[in-house]
């Protein structure tokens, strides 16, 4: 073998055993963030931002030379730094006939200041910078990390542990350790299943991702050796076996732990989505190739037969969360959002500042609708509360992430023969995600949102995966240039 070869494939191994090593680097950190309450305490976000960074650069010192992976860290890197430079402006002193804040204009005539700031808190916004770079510092680090469909299988796996490893923690503290304040920092509520998290809703959310990681799981190894499909040996058969029990022990034990929660949201949204993504996955194993006409009857089917498996399951052990439901009021958070809509009518285009919900909301809180006493920190509804915040580029970039995604879905479904269940899995987490959203913030917090992003981004590597070619064409070619041949002489 030429030297040059050799000195090819000794760097590519080189490559591929310092991705390795970075994605278990990732997959500590990771569990890590989680585990410490998602890193929703502030005090514990500059020494895990710093992890994260610090796996970044050594992600720096690998080649990305997949055309795919190329272009999701250039759309990654691009936003991020178009988000970034915004927020920074937001956070800048201006002069007065600048669009700045109102609020600004009303203090120059009693300071006698000449500038003022889109923020109406900077400082505000200068802290929530970094927990608006973090994630797409991740997507764009879990993409070179996953360059080809070895590594990406890998580190998906890897995020199903962190996911399973939080679960497991969760009950185990729950049990035994209830009055632990190593994780949240603060004893377990009586009647509340809230796990490492300090309440349900962070719970659910962390829950639900894991489930549809383990979706994933499930449907890589179905993927390897696709069933009724091959003819394999006792040890091999075995060992499939046990980690089938392994997966589809861990995902009941999952969902149980969402109905536990009692988040109404995170739960029922969760388990809506879960049961016919699993069906689907499960009949995809069974039968790779479907013909086209046969593909709606077989998503309405199989998700007909989710609904009925998602009934069954809530009636065995829903009673909690559907009790909960019937029990709560939600006039507050209503009131809530009427009330940030207000605020995004008078600053629809440069918003208030990144982080300023709770400096901006108080000017608009309507008291006749939301009697309650209670200070809102978050409006419960992200979306509003980053529109809000950011202005009109926030809906650019949710509009560009939709469709970008909804692309590299489309391809998955489409291109992808024996992963199908892949795009199936992330398409059912974002849905979650999204709908929680709606009515809650699982993405305004650090651990749920790094979390996210890297399962996105390892899955989108497994979307936009080539097939190998097949060689059918070619032999019906020569077949029938065979048959020309042969034609040919029997007529000379």
């Amino acid at each position: 073998m030429p030297r040059h070869h050799i000195r090819t494939l000794q760097r590519k191994s080189l490559s591929h055993l310092m991705s390795l090593g970075l994605q278990w680097l990732m997959t500590l950190l990771l569990a890590v963030t989680l585990l410490l309450n998602g890193a929703a305490d502030p005090n514990t976000r500059p020494a895990l931002a710093i992890g994260f960074a610090l796996i970044s650069l050594l992600a720096l010192l690998l080649s990305v030379k997949n055309r795919a992976s190329r272009a999701l860290v250039r759309h990654a890197l691009f936003w991020g730094l178009f988000l970034s430079l915004w927020s920074i402006l937001q956070a800048v002193p201006l002069p007065l006939w600048l669009p700045v804040h109102p609020v600004w204009r009303d203090l120059s005539a009693t300071l006698g200041t000449t500038h003022g700031y889109v923020s109406v808190n900077p400082s505000a916004t200068w802290h929530a910078l970094p927990s608006l770079i973090l994630p797409f510092t991740v997507f764009a680090t879990t993409v070179m990390l996953s360059q080809n469909e070895a590594l990406a299988r890998s580190f998906w796996h890897k995020l199903t542990l962190v996911g399973v490893t939080v679960v497991l923690v969760s009950v185990l503290r729950q049990v035994f350790f209830p009055d632990s304040l190593v994780f949240s920092g603060q004893a377990l509520g009586a009647g509340q299943f809230s796990g490492v998290f300090i309440n349900r809703n962070l719970a659910a959310s962390a829950f639900g991702l894991a489930a549809f990681a383990l979706l994933g799981s499930l449907a890589i190894h179905m993927a390897k050796d696709p069933w009724l499909k091959k003819k394999q040996e006792k040890g091999e058969q075995s060992n499939k076996f046990w980690m089938y029990v392994l997966l589809a022990s861990a995902l009941f034990l999952t969902a149980v732990c969402l109905i536990l929660t009692r988040s109404r949201a995170g739960s029922l949204v969760s388990l809506v989505l879960l049961l016919p993504c699993l069906i689907l996955i499960l009949r995809h194993g069974l039968r790779e190739r479907f013909a086209p006409w046969t593909l709606i009857r077989w998503l309405t089917s199989s998700f007909l037969l989710g609904v009925i498996a998602l009934l069954l399951f809530l009636a065995a052990y829903g009673e909690p969360v559907l009790s909960r439901v019937e029990a709560t009021n939600d006039t507050g958070r209503w009131c809530t959002w009427a009330s940030t809509l207000e605020a995004i009518k008078d600053n629809p285009l440069f918003g208030t500042g990144l982080g300023t919900f709770r400096d901006i909301f108080p000017m608009y809180r309507n008291s006749g609708c939301d009697g309650s006493g209670s200070a809102w920190h978050r409006a419960h509804n992200s979306f509003l509360e980053i529109y809000l915040g950011i202005g009109l580029p926030a809906l650019l970039f949710a509009a560009a992430v939709y469709v970008r995604v909804g692309k590299v879905l489309h391809h998955g479904l489409t291109m992808r023969r024996s992963l199908k269940g892949i795009p199936i899995a992330m398409t059912g987490a974002v849905l979650f995600v999204s709908t929680h959203s709606l009515v809650d913030f699982p993405l305004q917090i650090p651990g749920i949102a790094l979390y996210f992003t890297a399962l996105m981004a390892a899955g989108m590597g497994l979307c936009l995966k080539k097939q190998q070619t097949r060689r059918k064409p070619r032999r019906i070619h020569s077949m029938s240039a065979n048959v020309r041949h042969q034609r040919s002489k029997s007529s000379g």
